[in-house]
């Protein structure tokens, strides 16, 4: 009788083979496509501050009528258009080359830090002359070539015909060409990436509305009196967070216009934003807190009443609420009395006096007047009463 032989065993064996194949090609196809993302992810870091660079040439020659030197490998300083190579990173360790013409970037404010490849090929610099720094090159090599070219450059270029730089932080270049410019103007704010709204929002207060366009209009046109965006006005607190209602460090366009709103009603605010948005301390947020923030921010005063709490120059004259100081509150508690008609019968003879800051002998809007300016010291110049004075 005749046995039947089984293949199992040889089955088995060609099935691993072919799966072992199987997985060693998935493997090798894996290696690769991680591979090309990782380059790609270069090819577009490197496109990224090739244009970058480009942008700061031409925000350095527009501030300053140069773009940073030629040096030679040895360190050494080299005209425009020499003809030498250029310079680059991580070529010449013992001269830095390419760091001292970078240094002169960075030393100009037009870009924050020496750029650096992330790999395959070093950055490299040279300016080869020419008018309006369009000579200034910075060059990168790519892994994965586009249209047939391996190397990349933005030569600094001659800015649009009316543009101007943007005053800080790239505000009101929407379009990222490193200008202030007719392209940059905008008819409605749709599809806007984040930091293109960022970049629109040119009176920063987040909320992107006609009022940047007529800001945007005036600086482009130069009908603007102050050359600058509301949003690059900002100072730290003068004191105690005061004017500093959305508590981010600063006073900015931003608090003003959220104090606006408070003031309109449309908002309430907490106790302590209350606190922080009335910077005249007279109790209230009101139309003369914005009007003092507004002088602060655009470096007219470095004062805030709220931060400079006044005595009272003589013989506790102004201290109408009797807390030892001169402030808005007792000009806004004689204030309303006086439009009442009630100075008689709701002050003590004593506030009465104390209020007559003019020595008339009534309480009236001029005493309230000469109050709020004594405590609010806008001149620097208002250090006393008319009763005060022999």
């Amino acid at each position: 009788m005749n046995k039947k032989i089984s293949s199992t065993s040889g089955l088995v064996l060609i099935e691993l083979m072919l799966v072992a194949s199987l997985i060693a090609l998935l493997a090798s196809v894996g290696l690769v496509s991680a591979s090309n993302v990782r380059s790609k992810a270069r090819d577009s870091q490197k496109t990224l501050q090739v244009h970058e660079v480009g942008t700061a040439l031409k925000i350095m020659h527009s501030n300053t009528g140069r773009v940073p030197d030629n040096y030679n490998l040895n360190g050494t300083f080299n005209q425009s258009g020499g003809g030498n190579l250029p310079a680059c990173e991580g070529i010449d360790p013992s001269g830095q080359a390419y760091q001292k013409s970078m240094d002169e970037l960075t030393a100009s404010k037009a870009i924050t830090a020496i750029p650096s490849s992330p790999g395959f090929g070093p950055y490299c610099y040279y300016d080869y002359g020419g008018a309006d720094g369009d000579g200034a090159t910075f060059s990168a090599t790519l892994e994965n070539p586009r249209n047939g070219q391996t190397q990349i450059s933005n030569r600094g270029q001659r800015p649009p015909p009316g543009a101007k730089a943007p005053p800080c932080d790239s505000y009101g270049d929407v379009n990222n060409d490193g200008w202030v410019s007719e392209d940059d103007r905008l008819t409605n704010y749709n599809n806007l990436t984040s930091e293109q709204q960022r970049r629109a929002d040119v009176d920063g207060d987040e909320i992107l509305d006609s009022r940047d366009t007529a800001l945007f209009n005036s600086f482009l046109d130069g009908t603007s009196t102050t050359n600058t965006f509301p949003a690059c006005n900002f100072r730290p607190p003068l004191c105690d967070s005061m004017g500093d209602v959305d508590s981010d460090g600063l006073m900015t366009t931003k608090d003003l216009r959220t104090i606006q709103r408070r003031i309109l009603g449309s908002i309430t605010f907490t106790a302590e934003q209350d606190r922080r948005a009335d910077v005249n301390f007279s109790g209230t947020a009101s139309s003369l807190d914005l009007a003092l923030i507004q002088r602060v921010l655009l470096n007219i005063s470095n004062v805030l009443p709220a931060c400079s709490l006044r005595q009272p120059p003589c013989d506790s004259m102004g201290d109408v609420d009797n807390d030892g100081l001169t402030t808005n509150k007792d000009a806004q508690l004689i204030r309303g009395i006086i439009n009442l008609g009630t100075v008689n019968s709701d002050l003590t003879e004593e506030q009465r006096r104390r209020a007559d800051v003019d020595g008339s002998g009534i309480v009236d809007s001029s005493d309230d007047n000469l109050i709020q300016r004594y405590a609010s010291n806008y001149d620097g110049q208002t250090n006393t009463f008319p009763v005060c004075q022999p």
